[in-house]
């Protein structure tokens, strides 16, 4: 059976990370780019030591889905098309047990302001907010502290 025959999210166990980790070639630093997440917190689902988020799992299948990772400048290409045409972005926390605290914003620079303001809510199960460009559609982009920090840089430097 497939995991989508027994509705299990591939990627949820350290092992399963590990494997795709090493299988594309990449760090525990760039597997946590790629993916949206802090290194430690990468090391720490590779580890077995806090639970791997269904969002991360499937954030992996996600960019494995064409046999091969998704390249730094193709995830950097497609993102900054994404804020390009994004109809709002959205900053959010997970509080626990299916909650989230979700922030709509009108730019990715409102959506960063969000972001490190809900860091700092008491009832966030995490510390880390995740930041999407929400397309008309409804598609959504998550955008990483990485990539927009590279993009504010150039931004600044042109």
């Amino acid at each position: 059976m497939t995991n989508s025959e027994t509705g299990a999210t591939p990627f949820a166990t350290p092992q399963s990370l590990t494997e795709w980790r090493q299988r594309f070639g990449y760090s525990q630093r760039q597997a946590a780019a790629a993916i949206g997440c802090s290194r430690g917190s990468w090391a720490g689902y590779e580890h077995g030591e806090q639970p791997i988020p269904k969002y991360i799992s499937l954030a992996i299948a996600a960019l494995s889905a064409r046999g091969r990772p998704m390249t730094f400048d193709e995830i950097e290409t497609g993102a900054v098309a994404a804020i390009r045409s994004a109809d709002h972005f959205t900053a959010s926390i997970f509080l626990g047990r299916g909650h989230y605290r979700i922030e709509k914003c009108p730019t990715v620079l409102a959506a960063m302001q969000a972001a490190r303001e809900i860091e700092s809510d008491p009832a966030a199960f995490t510390r880390r907010a995740l930041i999407y460009a929400i397309a008309s559609d409804g598609h959504a982009t998550l955008l990483t502290a990485a990539l927009i920090e590279k993009l504010l840089s150039v931004k600044s430097k042109g």
